[in-house]
């Protein structure tokens, strides 16, 4: 019977913390890409029609979303994974995370 060291728990856990890290900062780039879409979808569609109203609540969707994409970078890093870390767990490049950086909260 094999019995199980702390380093072994540790191990899986930071594995466990990096697959949930990876499923929130998906959730982050799958948000910059809505608006985007639709960005490009009502600028094509509306031209310069496009109401006020609508490029504020586009506007306020991306600052959202680049905040939890910076949020997340943030605390994947404070988990003790660097930006190269980071680049190989997401498939990104550090200077697109390094980006993410200043729209932390």
């Amino acid at each position: 019977m094999d019995k199980e060291t702390p380093t072994d728990n540790a191990d899986a856990e930071r594995e466990l913390a990096n697959m949930a890290d990876g499923v929130l900062f998906t959730r982050a780039l799958a948000g910059l890409a809505e608006v985007k879409v639709w960005k490009l979808e009502t600028l094509s569609a509306a031209g310069d029609d496009v109401d006020e109203q609508e490029r504020v609540e586009a506007s306020a969707e991306l600052t959202k979303s680049l905040c939890t994409y910076g949020k997340q970078v943030e605390r994947m890093l404070d988990s003790g994974n660097s930006l190269a870390d980071i680049a190989v767990l997401t498939g990104l490049k550090v200077d697109e995370l390094r980006l993410a950086l200043p729209y932390a909260p």
